[in-house]
């Protein structure tokens, strides 16, 4: 794995005389943070890639610290735009691709984690999701979000946050995925959002209707005034803080889930950058139980939205997401 024999477990990779514009692509994986700087061709220019510790308290529990997670994101940042500005780059954006479903609160006031964020791997709450499947929930979760009743999805693992977690409701909470997270610690706290990709893996979003669930929220014991604002998948979501962001403080965010830099949604296309065309991205998850196991069988799960339009899709055995709905707003 990348990084892996470096002392400080990362690596700064460059490709030597390209300059122009890039845009910088923040790819928060499970087990380390890569950030790329991609030119208008969507080559790799540069990248740098830094791991941080898993977390197991218990058999079968999953967590990681989201300072953590932020200090990685911060230190690749670092290293690649000043290799940017060295090498006399403009970085005119910067996306976020991330693993999804993985769990975090934090103080609004402070921006200070309130736990360590629960894992999309984590499965703590499997005998909760049993009994709510036993008492005949499951059909409401499957026909408002796609997805069947697991741990692997958010709202379960926030549901042990406040019944078990000793996490209190309060208007200072905040919750997001790691997309949130970053994005909250990027503009320093101006901005709380995420996109419906990352919202759909939640089990509070209503993919058809387009919003989070005030239904499902009730459901897992979820304050909708703890959730983020869910803005369009390609777009801008805010300006950087020069104290926050590797002095980068005039860059904006397309922000969106993906797997690799060949799909990550900082570049927000598929081919040279001023072709502008926008292709949809796999996910981490792809890979896990939907192929047989804990959630078992096809899963429609995602819904990715544009300025115009959104689109619904899903995943199947060894299958690439695939949209099967598309619809004007």
């Amino acid at each position: 794995m990348l990084g892996r024999d470096a002392p400080e477990f990362h690596r700064t990779g460059t490709v030597r005389g390209v300059t122009g514009e890039v845009v910088l692509g923040v790819d928060a994986g499970t087990t380390g943070v890569r950030t790329y700087a991609i030119d208008r061709d969507s080559h790799v220019v540069r990248s740098d890639y830094r791991e941080f510790p898993q977390y197991f308290p218990q058999p079968g529990w999953v967590e990681h610290d989201a300072e953590e997670i932020w200090a990685a994101t911060l230190a690749t940042l670092t290293a690649v735009a000043d290799a940017c500005t060295a090498a006399g780059e403009t970085v005119v954006a910067i996306g976020i691709t991330n693993q999804r479903e993985t769990t975090v609160v934090w103080d609004r006031r402070t921006g200070r984690p309130l736990h360590r964020a629960i894992v999309w791997q984590d499965r703590r709450t499997a005998a909760q999701c049993d009994a709510w499947r036993d008492a005949g929930l499951e059909p409401l979760v499957r026909a408002r979000t796609g997805l069947v009743l697991d741990s692997y999805f958010s709202a379960t693992k926030l549901h042990w946050l406040f019944t078990t977690g000793a996490i209190t409701p309060t208007p200072d909470l905040a919750f997001g995925t790691v997309d949130s997270w970053l994005l909250w610690k990027l503009t320093d706290g101006a901005v709380h959002a995420t996109e419906p990709s990352n919202a759909s893996r939640t089990l509070l979003y209503d993919i058809y209707a387009g919003r989070w669930s005030s239904e499902l929220c009730e459901l897992f014991g979820v304050p909708m005034s703890c959730l983020p604002e869910v803005r369009p998948t390609s777009g801008r979501f805010g300006t950087t803080a020069p104290a926050a962001a590797a002095g980068l403080s005039t860059r904006n965010f397309v922000g969106d889930t993906g797997r690799g830099w060949r799909e990550t949604p900082a570049v927000g296309t598929r081919g040279p950058l001023r072709d502008r065309r926008r292709h949809c991205p796999r996910g981490r998850a792809h890979d896990r139980g939907f192929r047989g196991g804990a959630c078992g069988g096809v899963v429609d799960l995602c819904r990715l939205s544009g300025r115009s339009r959104s689109a619904f899709s899903r995943r199947g055995d060894r299958t690439p997401r695939t949209v099967v709905h598309c619809h004007r707003r």
